[in-house]
């Protein structure tokens, strides 16, 4: 038996279109370029912060509870920046464990309907 000429082998005997194959080539080929382009904005992003530092060279004058600091403005925004960055991440913290767990189950109960398809 001949098989088409749009068919490529997947697996012990069964074919596959190519057409249906074609976004998972796609999509190997454009995650590479998302990984790119989020380096490039972090290096981007790294590369700005450096010559804002530059140019803001200055001292502050940090008053809080205990005491009174002058520090560069740069590890003040810095501080802050990390700040945000650390309560965002404990915002989220709850929704990805819950997320993840979900999508563990979800894996389990796949597992367990292939096996069941497998005897069937």
């Amino acid at each position: 038996m001949e098989r088409p000429a749009s068919c490529v082998r997947v697996g012990a005997g069964r074919c596959s279109d190519v057409a249906a194959l074609w976004p998972e080539m796609v999509k190997d080929k454009g995650a590479r370029g998302v990984r790119l382009l989020k380096l490039l904005f972090i290096l981007l992003f790294v590369l700005l912060s450096v010559a804002f530092t530059l140019m803001n060279d200055g001292n502050v004058r940090l008053n809080y509870y205990f005491g009174i600091r002058e520090l560069p403005i740069a590890v003040v925004i810095l501080g802050a920046v990390a700040l945000g960055i650390l309560l965002g991440l404990l915002a989220a913290l709850g929704s990805i464990t819950r997320l993840r767990r979900e999508n563990a189950a979800q894996r389990r109960e796949i597992r367990s309907h292939t096996r069941d398809n497998d005897y069937l």
